[in-house]
């Protein structure tokens, strides 16, 4: 007896497990051609190819063959596994740490920004990178207009 009984709403009890291992040799609906196992079937209900077969080829095919595998470095898997020598002595050497450089507290990049303040609008390049960085240094602000000042300003017919 399986643990698949289950009891329906009229009371009757309905045993899965037992319905599946009836039915596992029937081939399953669908266009994949194959039984409720797994099994790959031909025209005549035939099992062509069965599940373990087909699993076992795919992990063969994923896995390989266990010679195949690269040997780690070091030692050969065959020979036998040695502890690596033990140091008798206590002393250890010192670790070194790493030095990280910390960022100077006067960082001088080059840049005067006196020297861009004093440009003329006539030197700025029309196009390219140049008038670009110009023109991302330059802030032009303007005050919005509100909404009295956008009607007044809008063409065509208003309201009376």
């Amino acid at each position: 007896m399986t643990q698949k009984v289950y009891r329906t709403h009229q009371g009757q009890t309905v045993d899965i497990g037992s319905l599946i291992l009836r039915n596992e040799q029937t081939r399953a609906v669908g266009n994949m051609n194959v039984n409720a196992r797994g099994d790959r079937l031909d025209a005549d209900n035939r099992p062509i190819d069965s599940k373990n077969q087909q699993l076992q080829r795919h992990y063969q095919k994923q896995v390989g063959n266990v010679t195949d595998t690269p040997v780690p470095m070091g030692r050969h898997p065959s020979e036998p596994k040695t502890s690596p020598p033990k140091n008798t002595s206590k002393a250890k050497a010192p670790v070194e740490k790493p030095v990280i450089p910390s960022s100077p507290e006067d960082f001088d990049d080059g840049f005067d920004k006196k020297s861009v303040e004093s440009v003329s609008k006539t030197d700025i390049p029309e196009g390219g990178l140049a008038a670009a960085i110009a023109r991302a240094r330059e802030v032009k602000q303007e005050l919005l207009p509100t909404p009295k000042q956008m009607l007044r300003n809008k063409p065509g017919v208003s309201k009376i």
